[in-house]
């Protein structure tokens, strides 16, 4: 066998124009409303897609009766290799699906305030979270592949994600929505920044001056004798 190539890491990944990725397979492009950004301080990549063709005729049969129009793709950075078996496998997906359920409950509950479809995959059955009677399982492997064009491996019987960076450590789990482009980025990037907050302040409050002391009056000094 050829000797491994090194893998490169890129730059950071930061949100920019809509760009166009072709489906694989097929030759129709797609919209990258925002290429895959981190959200600080959990180990996760979002991106916010247009639905391409050959993914809407998965979604047809995972969310019956509703017009899927962006698809938000998520991959959490493992400390494990997902691969591998073990109860402390086990105890690693477990907290990267409370992590995912923490941000696609946020997201879906503020789009659907605001009148729009949302729903979210659970990543152990496959199987939509808020949307009724919803009973096909959807193939995050598939939809990784379609929308961000990332490698896979044959493991066993499975199909196994490989990110360009973290290769199989890795956990993709997805958010659908109907809402407005600009109303979705704006959810997403909102959670971006609070996080971001949430993640400096303890450094910030590491650097700032300590108060002055403040002396305590004696006792009786006060209202005089």
């Amino acid at each position: 066998e050829p000797p491994a190539q090194p893998r490169v890491r890129g730059p950071p990944i930061v949100p920019g124009p809509a760009v166009h990725m072709e489906d694989k397979p097929g030759p129709r492009a797609h919209a990258v409303h925002m290429p895959p950004a981190a959200i600080p301080g959990r180990d996760m990549e979002v991106s916010v897609h247009e639905v391409p063709r050959a993914l809407q005729r998965e979604l047809q049969h995972v969310f019956p009766m509703v017009d899927v129009t962006l698809a938000l793709p998520t991959n959490q950075r493992a400390r494990l290799d997902l691969v591998g078996v073990g109860d402390d496998v086990e105890a690693e997906k477990d907290r990267l699906l409370n992590n995912f359920f923490a941000f696609a409950r946020e997201c879906c509950e503020e789009l659907r305030e605001k009148g729009h479809w949302a729903d979210y995959i659970d990543p152990c059955s496959g199987l939509a979270m808020l949307t009724p009677d919803a009973n096909k399982v959807y193939s995050e492997v598939l939809g990784m592949e379609l929308l961000l064009s990332y490698r896979t491996m044959n493991a066993g019987f499975c199909k196994v994600l490989l990110h360009p960076s973290w290769g199989s450590s890795v956990y993709p789990a997805s958010v659908f929505t109907n809402a407005p482009v600009e109303l979705t980025l704006e959810v997403v990037r909102r959670f971006m920044a609070t996080d971001a907050a949430d993640e400096s302040a303890p450094a910030r409050a590491a650097t700032e001056a300590p108060p002055e002391p403040v002396e305590a009056a004696e006792p009786g000094a006060a209202g005089g004798a």
